[in-house]
């Protein structure tokens, strides 16, 4: 569960991307599973989690992650929008409540978003 500490821990119950959602979910097909397994992995036994620290590096063909890559015909910064969209997703789906803000370090931001439990 995903939860807005802005909005007095309301839970979030719509993707604020489901365009690319719809997108990823399609064009993945039964991949769809095998990267949401991955970031359970990532996230797993974490308390805190930021999205941009977790992708792999380098080229994502050969990982969970193709799908993103494919969609987004070799443009890494959109490939990385996606990745943050399934990040979300993935937030708003898990058993557990977490919340998520941006975040700065010496006034320039980390880049993505940051997912702590709540």
């Amino acid at each position: 569960m995903l939860v807005d500490i802005h909005r007095g821990m309301q839970p979030v119950t719509r993707h604020p991307h489901e365009d690319h959602m719809r997108m990823i979910r399609h064009s993945a097909g039964d991949r769809y599973q095998a990267m949401m397994e991955a970031l359970d992995l990532e996230v797993h036994g974490k308390q805190v989690a930021t999205s941009s620290w977790m992708p792999p590096p380098g080229d994502w063909l050969r990982t969970p992650f193709a799908p993103l890559a494919e969609i987004a015909a070799g443009d890494r910064e959109f490939s990385g929008r996606l990745f943050g969209c399934l990040v979300w997703q993935h937030f708003m789906d898990r058993p557990e409540r977490w919340a998520f803000c941006r975040y700065e370090r010496n006034g320039e931001s980390i880049g993505g978003i940051t997912y702590f439990q709540v």
